[in-house]
């Protein structure tokens, strides 16, 4: 899959019935495609590696940074994340856009109110997530995640007219039981699981994935041929949520949202600026730990370190699934995400997570064991739906292809802007290999990217319905504007 991102330039696009110039342009982008080396089965293995050993970190991470700031800092540390996105992403992004070509003027010019919608909904997405973190256990986090993939398509059949199969929904619906039979009994009888479990926070958790669902298909609405640069993106959205952010302080006064009985007014903007000394570790007072019922210092919690810590571990880890979702093969994709699952869900059981350490029961087992099979079979019908898809569409494309002149037309447009060893080569044309459309088309069912992605292996749960691509790629050829043969993420 390698051989179809460029080196030169962050996106190929093909002209469907534009100028000679170009198609000429384009051919020669594509011939240079070959020259990427592909990606080493070493390096997928270590990637691999990597996102197994960072999904359980990186979700372990996040429930002992709510637990150990408490209901009472939940919100500063909701925002305290946009802003460490902000400066991460930055840390990436500013020097990409002074030293490279990689930010295009074509994303500069992307709307802004687009970036903002996809803000917002993400801002209400990590706000109710926060909200209810605390006291929702890790291990319920991690499946109630995964109900997203139902919500999902339950978002996507309502503002995208998709349509599954029957066993698609089946799927969900395993993913959703096996969530409920771990879950409610925490939720029903809390003292016999031994849990530090409120119903309202498992539901104000559970409901976070409405609007990240939402979020999902509006990406698909209006990011759909954007190709954005995962960074860019990120640092604009992360950018909006910080503000959008803000105005859900007043949210803080309801029963349930930072407090079991509300936060408040006069205390909302002190708690604030008592979460931000937490964070620098120069806050004197004492905080309750639910866990445990005793009370520590930020200091002694190690404030600074799981804030800051989760943030870069976080963006580590949607790097390397991104990567892998781009480069590795869709089984390598299927069992590395299967794997994160259960070792993340057992990891709340290690006993050097001290008082953070959570036990198991059987119906965590039950529930976890009823989602995987959910989730593989979900895995195993998406890759099948794109497979079939993706190959539809590589017959468009050859069609598309020998319509400009086929790779004659290439070698001669290759050779015309001066590339004579490419010109020499009508091997390294892309799409005269079939090794080559296989990799493209793997590429071409990737959707726009962006970071703090629930289920980063969620595939096509927003996929728009099958006609609609077919008058986007109609309205496209019709009015001769450029049209991507794939879909990339960037780095």
């Amino acid at each position: 899959m390698a051989d179809t991102e460029l080196s030169s330039s962050a996106t190929v696009y093909v002209p469907l019935g534009g100028a000679a110039d170009a198609s000429c342009t384009a051919s020669s982008a594509t011939a240079a495609m070959s020259h990427k080396k592909a990606i080493s089965r070493a390096v997928l293995a270590l990637v691999m590696l990597g996102l197994v050993i960072l999904g359980p970190t990186n979700y372990i991470l996040f429930k002992v940074m709510y637990s150990a700031y408490g209901d009472k800092f939940s919100y500063f540390v909701s925002q305290g994340i946009n802003m460490l996105y902000l400066i991460y992403g930055g840390a990436v992004l500013y020097p990409r856009m002074m030293f490279t070509d990689k930010i295009t003027p074509r994303m500069r010019a992307f709307p802004q109110w687009k970036l903002l919608g996809m803000g917002v909904l993400d801002s209400f997405g990590t706000f109710f997530a926060a909200m209810g973190a605390v006291y929702t256990p890790g291990q319920y986090q991690l499946l109630l995640n995964q109900t997203l993939i139902p919500f999902t398509m339950a978002a996507s059949a309502a503002f995208l007219g998709s349509r599954y199969r029957k066993l698609e929904m089946f799927s969900a619906a395993l993913i959703v039981c096996g969530a409920c039979v771990t879950v409610l009994p925490g939720v029903l009888w809390p003292s016999a699981t031994g849990t530090h479990t409120r119903w309202y926070a498992v539901l104000i958790y559970f409901l976070s994935n409405v609007p990240m669902a939402c979020s999902a298909v509006y990406k698909e609405l209006k990011f759909s041929e954007a190709n954005l640069d995962v960074w860019y993106l990120t640092q604009w959205v992360s950018f909006y949520q910080l503000l959008v952010g803000f105005a859900f302080a007043p949210a803080l006064v309801l029963p349930g949202f930072a407090s079991e009985h509300g936060v408040p007014w006069s205390e909302i903007k002190s708690n604030f600026w008592k979460g931000l000394q937490c964070y620098l570790q120069v806050l004197p007072d004492k905080m309750l730990n639910p866990e445990t019922g005793e009370s520590h210092t930020c200091t002694e919690n190690n404030a600074f370190l799981l804030l800051t810590g989760y943030c870069f571990v976080n963006v580590l880890y949607n790097t390397l699934g991104l990567f892998l979702v781009k480069e590795g093969s869709a089984v390598l994709n299927g069992l590395s995400f299967s794997l994160v699952l259960p070792f993340s869900t057992l990891a709340f059981s290690l006993p050097f997570l001290g008082v953070y350490s959570e036990a198991l029961h059987g119906t965590t087992f039950i529930g976890l064991l009823i989602v995987m099979v959910g989730f593989s079979i979900y895995q195993y019908v998406t890759r099948s739906v794109g497979q079939e898809e993706e190959e539809e569409e590589e017959e468009e494309g050859e069609e598309e292809f020998a319509d400009h002149g086929g790779v004659d037309e290439v070698i001669n447009c290759i050779a015309d802007l001066g590339d004579i060893e490419a010109a020499a080569a009508p091997s390294a044309v892309a799409f005269n290999n079939r090794e080559q459309r296989g990799r493209s088309r793997t590429v071409s069912r990737t959707s726009q990217s962006t970071f703090q992605e629930r289920v980063i292996g969620m595939g096509y749960a927003h996929r728009p319905p099958r006609m609609r691509r077919k008058k986007r790629r109609s309205r496209r050829k019709d009015s001769g504007e450029a049209s991507s043969f794939g879909r990339h993420f960037h780095y």
